[in-house]
């Protein structure tokens, strides 16, 4: 899938006729484009600009702010405080820009882009474009594909709408990957053993689709033309209370050493908030999944249980009370976990023992948490 896919036009096109004169002329402005999916706190999304009937001065570039306000619509000044930074991508003239969400529960974010430039009547002047969105954190769905030696297209152009905006992520965002076992037979067994559905592949006739790992709540290959009206179903319906894990992942840090090409982040925190004795079971998972961004396929699993310990870090956790446990994701542990060209996944799961109504069948493993950095 194209990066483009992660833009939806933000301005519109327009045209300003001036009437002093017999002639008509067009004022330039800026477009701003903007990811529609991950407006998260922690979460980086993309921004572009394009610059429409002007030409920009020579050797100047795109100037990038950011304002944040708190839910009361107070500015919020401490940008190093709020792990709010905005990185210009080294492209023509900077058009592109990554902005790292700050961690807080509910706040407003605004973006400014501007340049100077002439447009064809040769007037000079500077042009500015801003969008301001409304940024909090969103209950997540885990969905998997898993492909026994086939192609399932159709979840990923199901997928691909929430990507470019045309279907809702207002209330719920999908985790969405593949898993199969002919492009990594490897990682597709890891899925399998790690106790939600499905455990074994001789219940997949080709390929199907999990929601939390509930086998209740599955599409088959074989249903054809009626998939995509099950996914929005089943996405919709699928299970996501009871007592779930919260977790955050974001920026490690926002230190120059953390960035690679100037605006890409390397390492990540992943932050769980669950009693300790809950964490210490032997029963709770914890797996990072690192994913293409191409084909949605996933490039390798790694059991990250042992990464985490006790962390110091209790600013801007959703006002929850636990003391969490943290782990630190490297690069150059894991491997690019964040590029143009991969995204990555963190998946947590337990016993619903630790409920206080466990589940009818006590062996069933459940989704307790799911993140995914897009």
């Amino acid at each position: 899938m194209k990066r483009a896919k992660l833009f939806l036009a933000f301005g519109v096109l327009a045209a300003v006729m001036l009437t002093s004169t017999s002639c008509n002329f067009f004022k330039g402005f800026i477009v701003l484009e903007a990811q529609r999916l991950g407006w998260e706190p922690g979460k980086p999304v993309m921004i572009k600009a394009t610059e429409n009937l002007f030409i920009p001065d020579a050797g100047s570039v795109f100037q990038w702010q950011i304002e944040v306000r708190d839910r009361d619509g107070k500015t919020i000044d401490d940008l190093e405080l709020i792990e709010g930074v905005i990185k210009p991508k080294n492209v023509s003239l900077k058009r592109e820009a990554i902005v790292y969400l700050p961690y807080i529960e509910e706040f407003t974010i605004t973006v400014k882009a501007s340049i100077s430039g002439t447009d064809s009547n040769g007037k000079h002047r500077e042009y500015v474009a801003n969008i301001t969105k409304y940024v909090k954190a969103v209950d997540d769905v885990l969905v998997e594909v898993i492909e026994n030696d086939t192609n399932f297209a159709i979840p990923d152009v199901w997928f691909e709408s929430f990507v470019d905006g045309s279907r809702s992520t207002s209330s719920r965002t999908p985790v969405y990957y593949k898993f199969n076992s002919s492009t990594n037979y490897t990682s597709y067994h890891q899925r399998l053993a790690w106790g939600v559905y499905p455990k074994t592949d001789s219940g997949i006739e080709d390929a199907e689709t999990v929601f939390n790992g509930d086998q209740f709540k599955k599409v088959n290959y074989s249903s054809h033309l009626s998939v995509l009206s099950e996914l929005d179903e089943k996405f919709s319906s699928a299970g996501i209370g009871g007592t779930p894990f919260p977790m955050r992942v974001e920026p490690l840090d926002i230190s120059p050493s953390n960035f690679a090409d100037g605006w890409r982040v390397k390492n990540w925190s992943v932050l769980l908030y669950v009693e300790k004795h809950v964490f210490d079971d032997p029963n709770t998972q914890v797996f990072l999944v690192r994913a293409n961004r191409d084909n949605y396929k996933v490039i390798s699993v790694h059991d990250i249980r042992s990464d985490f310990s006790p962390s110091n870090n209790t600013e801007y956790h959703l006002n929850k009370t636990t003391i969490p446990v943290e782990a630190w994701l490297f690069e150059n542990d894991y491997g690019t976990l964040w590029s143009e060209n991969i995204y990555f996944a963190v998946v947590v799961m337990n016993y619903d023992s630790v409920a206080p109504t466990p589940q009818a069948d006590p062996d069933t493993y459940v989704i307790k948490a799911a993140e995914m950095v897009w």
